[in-house]
């Protein structure tokens, strides 16, 4: 089942262009079996939960980088850039409340 994350990165801090239009993400918390789930899947960066994203892409590899000395998993998103509409927090809650998960940093659906 294909899913899309949005991460919560103020300042883009937690992002780093590769050129082409092609970035990666650092490490984030996300279990190894469900990392596959998210190719495909949209991916949004914002500065908080409330805020519209300020990059957002789809999921191109989800590279995974072990548990890094911390209890969980990390990964690391590849992604392409998609232009046009910001995604808006509030409006994914509602449209996906039945499906969406939400974290400190993250937020599924």
């Amino acid at each position: 089942m294909q899913e899309n994350i949005m991460l919560i990165s103020p300042d883009s801090q937690n992002v780093h262009h590769l050129g082409g239009g092609v970035y990666v993400t650092s490490a984030w918390s996300v279990s190894e079996r469900k990392s596959s789930d998210f190719i495909g899947g949209q991916i949004s960066l914002h500065d908080t939960k409330e805020d519209r994203s300020y990059l957002r892409g789809t999921v191109l590899e989800v590279i995974n980088l072990g548990n890094k000395g911390f209890k969980r998993n990390r990964v690391s998103f590849v992604f392409k850039r998609s232009t046009g509409r910001r995604v808006i927090p509030l409006q994914v809650r509602e449209k996906y409340s039945n499906t969406l998960t939400e974290t400190r940093e993250q937020i599924r659906y």
